[in-house]
């Protein structure tokens, strides 16, 4: 797996293995993460004010250069990436 990959698991139920199904770089990780938020969020009815905030603040439809309509979001982002990457070599380390 590349540095710029992010890794998508899946846990099976009868083994509790977790095991690698996809791998995504950064920017599809984004983009399935919000995809993922943003059908919780219908499927609950849209009644939550709070996710509603934060997919407005994800979307990538504000700017011409597609990046979020909160460009904090982008760094918060990479750094969570970033954490969960370390946190995942330090476990293979073990």
């Amino acid at each position: 797996m590349s540095h710029s990959d992010a890794a998508f698991y899946m846990l099976s139920a009868m083994d509790r293995q977790i095991t690698p199904v996809l791998h995504l770089d950064e920017l599809q990780a984004y983009d399935a993460m919000v995809e993922f938020l943003d059908a919780y969020w219908r499927r609950g009815g849209m009644h939550s004010d709070d996710i509603a905030i934060l997919l407005g603040g994800l979307s990538r439809s504000t700017w011409t250069d597609k990046s979020p309509s909160d460009p904090a979001m982008w760094e918060d982002w990479l750094r969570a990436v970033g954490k969960v990457k370390g946190a995942s070599s330090n476990a293979n380390r073990t």
